[in-house]
């Protein structure tokens, strides 16, 4: 759009769009926002976050990505990952990024086959009876370009010994959400340049269910009355070139709001950029 106005290019050379012409593409786009957001609230049903609904007392984090583009110049599946175990991937991404604190893409050690990529899974509780909430994480990446990540560890039940009141819960934006997603964004970057041979535009969200009420880990406010919504979403976009150079950007976009919701002002200043 140049001087409030929208341009494209035709055989007869550069042309403005007509009012129809704009109002459609308007509506495409806001149409393509609300699919995408949809698509994000759709990653909490149980075929994606099998950690049962009647058990959840945390608020899971989701976050969803996918290529601006209609395809990625190669595939997942195309692109030799018949062997990649979650060992090596997490040796790849994390070595760089490495978590000491849960959630964490670590956890996701078992390869599950899955008709539309490569699933990374923690254990499942019925194998591993020792598996939290805390630890669960889930890792989707799509032969599309698509990723989808859930945790059980996004806003973070603190439950009432007397079973008197409704847990508390809190969002750990410093040391535990925050870097999550940084890795997320780190793990989006390795995919793109390693497999995907894909140099392009992204669209990139997340949500965390059960924040009302929440509160951050260090607040200092008396009258804090917690997070205000049911919910916290955010979409972004962003790029691979971005995602390669600036991960610690990207993550800030998606926290602004949930920052400023928190009483925390610029999430920028809650986090220390991992090397």
């Amino acid at each position: 759009m140049v001087d409030q106005r929208y341009w494209h290019r035709n055989a007869e050379g550069k042309q403005v769009l007509g009012d129809e012409l704009v109002r459609l593409l308007l509506r495409t786009r806001e149409q393509r926002a609300d699919d995408f957001k949809q698509r994000l609230h759709d990653l909490a049903e149980e075929e994606f976050d099998t950690w049962p609904r009647s058990d959840r007392s945390n608020g899971h984090l989701y976050l969803l990505a996918e290529p601006a583009a209609d395809r990625v110049p190669i595939p997942l599946d195309q692109a030799g990952t018949d062997q990649l175990e979650a060992e090596e991937l997490w040796a790849q991404v994390l070595g760089r990024h490495p978590l000491h604190r849960p959630p964490t893409l670590k956890n996701a050690q078992s390869r599950v086959p899955h008709p539309d990529g490569i699933l990374l899974s923690a254990w499942d509780r019925t194998l591993e009876p020792s598996l939290t909430e805390d630890d669960m994480v889930r890792v989707l990446m799509r032969n599309d370009g698509a990723l989808a990540v859930v945790t059980g560890a996004g806003a973070i039940a603190t439950p009432d010994p007397d079973r008197l009141a409704a847990p508390a819960r809190t969002i750990d934006l410093g040391q535990q959400v925050g870097p999550f997603v940084y890795t997320c964004c780190a793990l989006l970057s390795h995919l793109a340049e390693k497999y995907l041979a894909y140099n392009g535009e992204w669209r990139i969200g997340v949500r965390i269910d059960k924040t009302h009420r929440a509160l951050p880990i260090h607040h200092g406010l008396s009258i804090f009355r917690g997070f205000q919504t049911a919910e916290y979403l955010h979409v972004e976009s962003t790029t691979t070139d971005e995602l390669t150079a600036e991960p610690g950007a990207v993550r800030s976009r998606l926290f602004d709001r949930l920052g400023r919701g928190l009483g925390l002002g610029d999430v920028r200043y809650h986090h220390v950029p991992l090397p």
